[in-house]
């Protein structure tokens, strides 16, 4: 367990020593993997869908502010869109306009949880995002959740109806059916209305307890967040009649589980074995503080190995300046009056 301690401790050190090219990297990366989602799943418009245009888009993104990355993001969705059907576009346009007002009225500078809950969703482990989001932020976090969620269900219901829009654009239906689908992939889809409730609930629970003065707080908090996740996706899938997605439901919210375990241990492992009560006061108040002391490790000590040669003078060494020090602290002994011992 010391071992895990000094990795977990060498990692924090690292990352604080090279904070700014890392930040770099993680946004390069987060971009990539989202240019590279939306040009695999709707990439209409050949131009803008090869791997130079998304690399080169990506590296633009790492020395922008995470909020440009999201606008770049939403104009690449309607540009290829607008290849596939102009009303789809326009369907596009209409959803980031209600997700980004609701997003910038509520929680501003969560950009980040906007743009990895539909990539989570992508990779089929979006229950970390509440989770996650409930022990790291503020409870106004979900409404950056909610929008990233409503992004991703409103392409995945384009990308899974595209043989039916490219048909009605054909002329094999009649006008005005694209919208119609677009719309429906939105107002009609009770899976996005249940997995925003269970978040969105999910995300506030998980603020709520982590926030109270009580022992194991992240821990409880963890474990109510992925219970409410469960049961409460479990009878809404069996209640909508999806039960083809439970196996997944369940086998993300364990992998949500750990994430969020690993989290905590990186972020909040404390020790309640050893828990101080402080009592103080000042001209106005009386205080009763609870410290709490975080689990820490020293870090190991410097074995220093003697070659050849070296090993009889530092040896000499050793013996001199000890010769030194306890001729010193006689003297200073003597002049005090006291016991030698006591200056060791």
């Amino acid at each position: 367990m010391t071992k895990i301690y000094e990795i977990k401790d060498k990692v924090l050190r690292f990352c604080s020593e090279y904070e700014t090219y890392l930040k770099y990297a993680w946004k390069f990366v987060i971009a990539l993997l989202l240019f590279g989602i939306i040009n695999g799943s709707i990439g209409f418009m050949e131009k803008i869908n090869g791997p130079f245009i998304t690399i080169a888009l990506s590296l633009l993104c790492c020395m922008l502010p995470l909020g440009a990355t999201l606008v770049i993001a939403a104009g690449l969705v309607v540009v290829h869109l607008y290849v596939l059907a102009a009303e789809v576009a326009l369907m596009a346009v209409l959803v980031f306009a209600v997700v980004f007002l609701l997003y910038f009225r509520f929680s501003p500078h969560d950009t980040l949880l906007f743009m990895v809950t539909p990539l989570l969703c992508v990779i089929g482990i979006p229950y970390v995002v509440p989770i996650s989001a409930g022990l790291l932020r503020k409870g106004h976090s979900a409404a950056s959740i909610v929008s990233g969620t409503i992004v991703y269900y409103f392409l995945n219901g384009v990308y899974k109806n595209v043989a039916v829009l490219q048909a009605i654009a054909a002329g094999e239906d009649i006008e005005g059916a694209k919208m119609s689908v677009a719309a429906g992939q939105l107002l009609e889809n009770t899976e996005l209305y249940l997995m925003l409730t269970v978040f969105t609930i999910s995300t506030l629970l998980v603020y709520t307890i982590r926030k109270m003065a009580i022992k194991y707080a992240w821990t409880i908090a963890i474990v109510t967040g992925v219970l409410v996740q469960i049961t409460g996706l479990l009878v809404g899938y069996i209640w909508f009649n999806i039960t083809e997605k439970v196996v997944g439901m369940l086998i993300g919210n364990i992998l949500a589980a750990g994430i969020a375990f690993g989290i905590e241990f990186l972020f909040m492992n404390l020790d309640y074995m050893r828990t101080e009560r402080v009592q103080f006061e000042d001209d106005d108040y009386y205080y009763f503080v609870k410290a709490v002391p975080k689990k820490l490790v020293t870090s190991s000590e410097k074995v220093i190995t003697e070659f050849g040669g070296l090993t009889g003078f530092a040896h000499r060494m050793k013996a001199r300046k000890e010769a030194e020090e306890k001729i010193t602290r006689k003297n200073i002994a003597d002049e005090l009056e006291i016991d030698e011992e006591l200056l060791k």
